[in-house]
């Protein structure tokens, strides 16, 4: 659910975050994910906890919450020495909780991050806490569907997994839409690709990436645009080099195409245990080897442990047991689709494979809601701000279009609207979700991928640039910001999926790709002449249950492109 899951540094609350969330007291956040946000909880006892508070956008939705409750039922069976245990939910709340143990300690990316891969006896302890975490998760019937370095914390004794939150019954009773993918690009196993599915199997081609991320620093099938990394999950070879030698044959039939092909979790369990049993012999010397899995672990694992300081509480604000979640503040409209913005599997023509959006007709539902939001924030708009359709809220403004742009005097309704006529202003076209999920289908061309990861990375790279000015929790990546083409109307879109900026920080940062965007069509169309078809932009906001077209336009000349 987070970068920082629950072993994050305590963050400073923000407006309109609560004081209480059921018995427990909330001293800040420890981070925010696609589906909510991440609270530091202390418990009356003083023990403290992860409250994991989702999202209204996702919560009202009767499936999301219907999903939600089955989850925590399923959640709730999952013990053992390394897994996060659930502790308690709240599945009828407004904003529905559930609270898990905290355990201190940077996850596997955070740790990757800083101090590079795991070397010798610490690698192998994670690769065999890690299936023997699966191992403890399949046996009670769940499906991860989300392993991947955040949601591994490298705790002073040990590795544990943790956020079971997209988990399924094993037992394929899915409430989630046929065909769906849950899942994290260059975590997701082929057979999520090819037609949504995940069992036990899946989550073991996870594990397998996993353990060569821990072991190399690398993602074994890149990091870059989603689509790419899509098209080599499903056909290409993973980059296992750096992988030691004994622990190689393992994580490369975890990585077979097939699930049928992949050890199951206490396969690979068993085998780890004994790679870490010669390990510890290495480790001890002459000393007696541990006899459990457990003392194997701790004998040999050697992070070095990370400052934890003490959690202070703020000051009560009112009396123990006063209500916890505020209201959210109304916030900048999001159209209403029908359902949430989910992932499909998609082969496309030959090696090209990868993920589809499926955006559902929302023509008998167009009216957006502010309770569609992105986030609470003192700034949100008033209440009136939010009313109209989505087209009242994007007029043109001479070649770009905003959620609060007025019609022009200065514009042209003279000039052409065809978009391969040297970019004029284009007022006739505005994007919308076709287009948007004609864009999330992965392109097979070699220049529209050129051009898409070039640009992605340009937005990337300045959207982290300006951290402070979004107010940007965490480093963006490839799995935040997107970039796909929809040919039928000759556009380009971004997208992202980050969810934590409040309305002002989302139009600044939509002027940012938008200009981005506008720059590298008006520098392809340069280099390509009249072969390069695409012309116009937009820039979208994406959520579980919802979208916002944040800017769009028409790519005429560099000087022309916002910023």
């Amino acid at each position: 659910m987070s970068d920082n899951g629950s072993a994050g540094r305590v963050q400073p609350a923000r407006p309109g975050d609560p004081s209480h969330i059921g018995p427990y007291r909330i001293a800040g956040r420890l981070g925010t994910g696609g589906m909510g946000i991440v609270h530091a909880g202390v418990a009356s006892d003083g023990s403290r906890v992860a409250v994991k508070v989702i999202h209204p956008a996702q919560a009202e939705e009767p499936e999301f919450r219907a999903r939600f409750r089955r989850e925590v039922q399923l959640s709730s069976r999952v013990t053992g020495p390394y897994v996060v245990p659930l502790l308690t939910a709240d599945t009828e709340a407004d904003a529905p909780w559930l609270a898990t143990a905290y355990v201190p300690g940077p996850t596997l990316k955070q740790h990757v991050g800083t101090h590079g891969p795991l070397t010798e006896g610490s690698l192998y302890a994670l690769a065999s806490a890690t299936a023997y975490a699966l191992t403890d998760i399949h046996a009670a019937g769940v499906v991860h569907r989300d392993v991947k370095p955040q949601n591994v914390i490298l705790t002073p004794a040990c590795p544990r997994v943790l956020d079971f939150g997209i988990a399924h019954a094993a037992d394929a009773t899915s409430i989630t839409r046929t065909g769906a993918i849950s899942g994290t690009p260059g975590w997701i196993s082929p057979e999520q690709y090819r037609d949504g599915s995940a069992g036990p199997a899946s989550d073991m081609f996870a594990w397998g990436a996993l353990v060569a991320y821990a072991a190399t620093g690398r993602m074994p099938f890149g990091d870059d645009a989603s689509y790419a990394v899509a098209v080599r999950v499903m056909s290409g070879e993973p980059d296992l080099d750096g992988v030691p030698g004994p622990l190689r044959p393992i994580v490369e039939k975890a990585l077979s195409k097939e699930p049928e092909d992949r050890p199951s979790a206490a396969e690979a369990a068993r085998q780890c245990a004994e790679l870490l049993a010669s390990q510890t012999t290495q480790v001890l010397g002459g000393n007696a080897a541990p006899a459990t899995v457990v003392d194997m672990v701790t004998a040999v694992w050697d992070v070095p442990p990370e400052s934890d300081p003490a959690w202070s509480l703020p000051e009560l604000s009112g009396p123990p047991g006063s209500p916890g979640l505020p209201n959210t503040p109304p916030r900048r409209s999001r159209r209403r689709l029908a359902g949430a913005v989910v992932l499909a599997a998609a082969v496309i023509g030959g090696l090209a494979g990868g993920v589809v959006a499926l955006l559902p007709d929302d023509s008998k539902d167009d009216k957006p809601t502010a309770s569609t939001t992105l986030s609470p924030s003192p700034e949100a708009p008033s209440a009136s701000a939010t009313e109209g359709s989505l087209k009242e809220e994007e007029q043109p403004v001479g070649n770009d279009t905003g959620p609060d742009a007025g019609s022009s005097e200065d514009s042209d309704p003279g000039q052409s609207s065809d978009p391969g006529q040297g970019g004029d202003t284009d007022q006739d076209w505005e994007p919308d979700e076709a287009g948007l999920a004609e864009a999330m289908n992965p392109s097979s061309d070699d220049t529209e991928i050129q051009v898409a990861d070039r640009a992605a990375k340009d937005i990337i790279e300045q959207t982290n640039d300006m951290r402070g000015t979004l107010g940007t929790d965490r480093t963006l990546d490839h799995n935040d910001i997107a970039i796909g083409f929809d040919p039928a109307d000759s556009a380009m879109y971004v997208w992202s999926s980050y969810l934590e900026w409040n309305w002002e920080e989302v139009e600044t940062w939509g002027d940012l790709a938008a200009g981005e965007a506008c720059r590298a069509l008006v520098s392809q169309r340069a280099s390509s002449g009249s072969a390069w078809p695409y012309t116009r932009y937009a820039v979208a906001e994406i959520g579980a249950s919802g979208y916002l077209m944040v800017r769009s336009g028409t790519a005429t000349t560099e000087a022309d492109c916002p910023g």
